[in-house]
């Protein structure tokens, strides 16, 4: 059972490492302090205990971060001339007891009472860290004016931005979606594209490419290329295979022998053409 103060539902938050789970403990001691009175009442938490769980974190951290200014707002009186809420023309609001930033919008009815009047919260609060950890999770780690954005339509977090930004630096998904690319050091050259003075073809690259499909008459046939390239000068000779065995390979093979000359170290995959006519020249 998590550790509560009298009259207090919510947990302590050094024992959870999201918002949902946060959430999740509150609900269920809500839950159980309903039990508690209501024992016939129904064991699983509802939609209700869930939204008066995020009202009560919520209830928490003003409590927690604006202790004076909480009590004087419930009160009806106003808040000291220091207080760091003032400019906001904070109310508050009876039927939530939460505190509300104030402003022009009261007359807009088709708007949400969370968008007219956002909740005050403190940037420090582990709590306020929590729900700018999750808010910033479910947008799939965007920049900090996204997040910003999105909280600011139910909550106003003093200096909400410079939290958010200090979120996102220590957070390991964000600083994986900010890195640039890391530049790889390149390896040397292996000693086959170093021959600079050895003639051309002297070392050897091939490969096959293909099909592609030819007409003769009224059929059409399958044919492949093959690619020869000399690894030190770029050079590249190419030729037509009939078929993708081990004779077609060595047909080419010879040809190209004798239009380049015999090459004295030959590169390739571990295509079959290629392993079996090894085999027949070996």
């Amino acid at each position: 059972m998590a550790n509560t103060t009298p009259g207090n539902q919510t947990p302590e938050a050094q024992q959870f490492n999201t918002w949902a789970e946060l959430v999740e403990a509150t609900a269920k001691e809500i839950q159980n302090a309903a039990m508690q009175g209501d024992p016939a009442g129904s064991n699983s938490s509802t939609a209700g205990a869930y939204i008066e769980a995020e009202q009560q974190i919520l209830r928490q951290i003003q409590m927690d971060c604006f202790p004076e200014d909480y009590h004087l707002l419930q009160a009806g009186k106003p808040i000291p001339a220091n207080s760091r809420l003032l400019c906001l023309a904070p109310q508050y609001d009876a039927n939530h007891r939460l505190i509300r930033v104030g402003g022009r919008l009261r007359r807009a009815e088709s708007l949400d009472l969370s968008v007219v009047h956002p909740v005050v919260l403190d940037p420090t609060h582990v709590y306020t860290r929590l729900l700018i950890q999750d808010v910033d999770a479910r947008l799939g780690h965007p920049g900090p004016e996204r997040v910003f954005a999105e909280l600011r339509r139910t909550v106003w977090i003093l200096r909400g931005r410079e939290a958010v930004k200090r979120h996102q630096h220590s957070c390991m998904d964000c600083r994986r979606w900010r890195a640039n690319p890391a530049s790889q050091q390149m390896a040397d050259l292996p000693p086959a594209r170093l021959r600079l003075f050895k003639p051309a073809f002297y070392s050897t690259g091939m490969d096959c490419f293909g099909p592609f499909w030819i007409k003769i008459g009224r059929r059409r046939e399958k044919r492949w290329g093959i690619l020869f390239k000399c690894l030190t000068t770029r050079a590249v000779h190419i030729d037509l295979l009939t078929s993708i065995d081990t004779d077609s390979f060595l047909m080419a093979f010879r040809r190209f022998i004798a239009r380049r000359g015999k090459p004295a170290e030959v590169y390739s995959d571990q295509g079959t053409n290629f392993k079996g006519g090894e085999k027949e020249l070996q």
